[in-house]
């Protein structure tokens, strides 16, 4: 890219983000006083405020960027000959901004597209903005200048694994049932930290380009769901690939994108799943309603909080040992040391690893290789101990070793 190319672009983020500015406000005008949503097909919504605030975004790029070419979500198709191409939705996540669900935003991607560039080929991603109204967070990004939360550096998170990590995807709202995803998000479910699904994928690209989230995918999205988040996640240090690790298209029917550190296990996830390896079974819901009837409920879940003082205390301490004892797990590649035999009451060794802070190393074993209930048992230890630490420690040596009466 030429000097003279690199300095104009230096110029379109902070006018993109006056535009975006100008476009939130109009939105959050709207959300607060309510608008009538229509569909644009089966369950697809659309509201009046898309496409003003479309209209709003096509006037000012074209009188701030008479030459640039605009490809919108709501039908605008204007100079797709042009050098410059701004990819734009006005409103991502509309239905959560028609139910009143305040998690959406502007999103506003630029791509140069050099003479002799083919409609079917890609250009370079060379700018960013997306605006979220509601917390007045604005996201930038510039190629080779890195990404930006409201003027402030942003990076990715550095979590290195997916045990460990926050992930988020989406849903369509159309042709629900010719997604697999579902199945994607059960077994990530099982795998991670959690797995978050709040309706705008602009956000959750941007949330992965600030460290919020380790990592997002999604089925059959549209380039202008995803050009503007694509470069805020590459220049905060992140990774965007298809499900295989290839390079991503604008035309891609997957996205993934990650911190990078998690991605190649990531990848080799999503390869297991479309095998059918490596997979977690969980009961149906039939199989449970069954064991429900015969009683096998289990013990109920206590809270921190039950472990109180005397005989209820440790009438709590017993549910909360009873709540621990899984089966036992084999030693997988010296990752995971011999248990007793089944069952096998984990408080004690939960216990003994809470000795030094040192020793919860000891905890991060490869989780996917072990079976479900044992792997979720290990987790809930392991966060036990970070987020309880000393007070729970603290708690327990009370109720096993009391002060003697003097």
């Amino acid at each position: 890219m030429s000097g003279t190319a690199e300095t104009a672009i230096q110029t379109f983020v902070p006018k993109a983000a006056e535009i975006a500015r100008e476009a939130g406000a109009r939105l959050r005008e709207y959300f607060i006083a309510g608008v009538e949503t229509e569909y644009k097909g089966d369950v697809d919504l659309v509201t009046v405020a898309d496409r003003t605030v479309e209209k709003l975004i096509r006037g000012r790029l074209g009188e701030i960027f008479p030459e640039h070419g605009i490809y919108g979500e709501e039908g605008t198709r204007e100079r797709m000959d042009s050098e410059y191409r701004w990819y734009v939705d006005p409103l991502d996540g509309t239905t959560n901004f028609a139910h009143g669900f305040p998690q959406f935003c502007v999103s506003m991607g630029l791509e140069h597209r050099p003479k002799g560039t083919q409609p079917d080929e890609d250009g370079t991603l060379v700018a960013g903005v997306i605006y979220d109204p509601m917390r007045d967070e604005l996201f930038t990004a510039e190629r080779g200048r890195g990404t930006q939360v409201n003027g402030k550096p942003a990076r990715v998170s550095r979590v290195a694994e997916l045990a460990e990590a926050l992930l988020a995807t989406g849903f369509p709202s159309r042709k629900r049932h010719a997604s697999p995803n579902i199945h994607f998000y059960n077994e990530f479910t099982l795998r991670s930290h959690g797995v978050r699904r709040a309706g705008s994928a602009a956000l959750d690209l941007a949330y992965v380009a600030c460290g919020r989230l380790e990592a997002f995918w999604e089925f059959n999205l549209n380039p202008w769901d995803t050009a503007a988040g694509i470069l805020l996640v590459e220049e905060a240090g992140g990774r965007v690939t298809d499900f295989a690790g290839a390079h991503y298209r604008l035309a891609s029917e997957e996205i993934l994108a990650s911190n990078g550190l998690i991605h190649e296990e990531l990848v080799g996830f999503f390869s297991d799943m479309f095998a059918g390896r490596n997979l977690s079974p969980i009961p149906t819901a039939e199989e449970f309603a069954k064991n429900r009837e015969r009683g096998n409920k289990g013990a109920r879940k206590p809270r921190l909080s039950a472990l109180g003082s005397g005989t209820a205390g440790l009438r709590s301490m017993s549910h909360f040992t009873r709540w621990l004892a899984l089966p036992s797990v084999p030693a997988a590649n010296g990752r995971l040391p011999s248990l007793p035999c089944s069952p096998v009451p984990l408080l004690p060794v939960f216990l003994l690893l809470s000795a030094s802070r040192s020793s919860v190393q000891h905890l991060k074993i490869r989780l996917p290789e072990i079976p479900g209930e044992s792997r979720n048992g290990i987790r809930h230890c392991r966060t036990l101990y970070r987020h309880q630490g000393h007070r729970l420690r603290g708690r327990l040596s009370r109720r096993l070793h009391p002060p003697q009466e003097r």
